[in-house]
């Protein structure tokens, strides 16, 4: 039964899409995590048009930080609402991400495009090398349209990110 319950959950983890993002673009663990100790770069979308329309397909929603894991029935019907209560929550100890989701019941998994104009912002890490720098910096300036460009730049009397713009 366990073996069973184990391989439906796995099935459903493979059918599906997350795309995971942050409204903390200036939180350093994250540098330190997520763009390989500040040396990558961040990309910041837009979740609606001027018209209100999610630009990346569905509107981000927000994960749930709880110290119990939600549980599934997967041998019944699966709730959509219990489905996605599980797959929007993570433990207390993440709070500090600040983390949205997009989950994709239609595509699933992989590499996805986005709209052009989703792209609105891309930060550069304060220890990103000049060749990475320039590469990003170029592939900024041939996208149409062009994003605004920062950089993360190191505070000099406490520990923390400002975002400052690259002109």
């Amino acid at each position: 039964m366990t073996r069973t319950l184990r391989q439906s959950a796995e099935r459903i983890r493979k059918r599906l899409g997350i795309f995971c993002m942050t409204s903390e673009k200036d939180n350093i663990l994250m540098w330190s995590h997520y763009a390989n100790d500040h040396t990558g770069f961040c990309l910041g979308f837009k979740t609606r048009n001027a018209e209100g329309e999610p630009v990346l397909g569905q509107v981000p929603l927000p994960v749930d930080y709880a110290s119990n894991r939600p549980c599934l029935n997967l041998i019944e019907k699966l709730d959509p609402k219990e489905l996605s209560h599980a797959l929007l929550t993570k433990a207390e100890d993440w709070k500090r991400e600040s983390e949205w989701r997009i989950v994709d019941h239609k595509t699933g998994p992989g590499i996805h495009q986005f709209p052009a104009d989703a792209l609105c912002e891309v930060i550069l890490g304060c220890r990103i090398t000049p060749g990475n720098r320039n590469r990003v910096m170029r592939w900024c300036r041939e996208r149409d349209p062009q994003p605004a460009v920062f950089w993360a730049e190191e505070k000099d009397r406490e520990f923390g990110l400002d975002i400052v713009p690259i002109s």
